[in-house]
């Protein structure tokens, strides 16, 4: 009689990630796919440090942390695999902005400015940020509307909205 023993490829994890958007959020993700093995599997995400908290392929509404899943084949649980490290970033600080303001000098005239130093958040890849002015005395020129700058203005009070890329 012959007996044919079976061995499945070894598993294979592929984890895919994505980061916290704003700073102190909670919708990081990451999923993992599996590959060889029999198939069938059972999955534990943690936290590092801080347990499981999930036992499904994907997880979501994650903070910004260290993570690492843990995939074993349902009918043979001590033949698994343990991710690498997978870590959950966030902006550094919240979106917080600075600002000089130059006075008007002479009452009634246009001299006065204001200059907008956004820090922190997610700035574009290039290091900007968004600004709308929003309301002021004497309205905005198109360039101005956009510009962390404004100058050549009337005293009065300005609204302005500085956004990151999220």
């Amino acid at each position: 009689q012959t007996v044919d023993i079976v061995q499945n490829d070894p598993i294979v994890l592929q984890v895919e990630s994505g980061d916290v958007d704003c700073y102190d959020n909670k919708n990081g993700w990451a999923k993992v796919q599996v590959t060889g093995g029999s198939g069938q599997f059972n999955y534990s995400w943690e936290l590092i440090g801080g347990g499981v908290i999930s036992t499904s392929a994907q997880v979501s509404n994650l903070d910004a942390g260290n993570y690492r899943v843990t995939v074993s084949e349902k009918n043979n649980p001590n033949c698994k695999v343990v991710s690498d490290v997978i870590r959950i970033s966030q902006p550094q600080a919240p979106l917080s902005i600075t600002y000089h303001v130059q006075d008007v000098k002479i009452h009634g005239e246009a001299t006065g400015g204001i200059a907008l130093t956004p820090q922190g958040g997610t700035p574009s890849v290039m290091g900007e940020y968004n600004y709308q002015w929003l309301d002021g005395p004497g309205g905005f020129t198109a360039a101005e509307t956009s510009s962390a700058i404004i100058s050549n203005r009337l005293a009065g009070t300005y609204w302005v909205r500085v956004s990151d890329t999220h």
